[in-house]
């Protein structure tokens, strides 16, 4: 069931090209695989990424619980494409319409990311992985 989900983002998200970043949110334990699931299926859809290589990576500060989806317009063709996939996976998003501000706390601003495509331009889709809502 899982593997027709991730077949069916993948799906959706290839009738366009953008560029999403995946932001961990939270410590729990799926935390970052879903993170890692969701990157690899942006790599399968050919789109621009920036994506956390293991459970200690770092994009600023957050945390949330859930999920939370940024765009500056979700009517754009990127954004409608990357809604559609996330509703195809059946992954509940508290969907945002503007850009995620990158909040820095301390020395440390990005560590042990992945970049491909270059770093974001402002119009990535921003994707936020919290711990579960209980």
């Amino acid at each position: 069931r899982s593997v027709d989900l991730y077949q069916d983002f993948v799906a959706e998200l290839s009738k366009e090209k953008g560029e999403i970043t995946v932001v961990l949110a939270g410590s729990g334990d799926d935390v970052y695989p879903l993170a890692k699931q969701l990157c690899e299926a942006a790599k399968q859809a050919k789109w621009n990424y920036a994506c956390p290589k293991g459970r200690n990576s770092f994009f600023g500060e957050a945390e949330i619980g859930g999920l939370e989806c940024y765009a500056a317009d979700w009517d754009s063709k990127d954004a409608s494409a990357f809604r559609l996939a996330m509703k195809a996976a059946e992954l509940p998003c508290t969907f945002v319409a503007h850009q995620w501000t990158l909040r820095l706390g301390g020395p440390t601003m990005i560590t042990g990311y992945d970049f491909h495509g270059g770093i974001t331009n402002g119009r990535a889709i921003t994707i936020l992985i919290g711990r579960p809502p209980l």
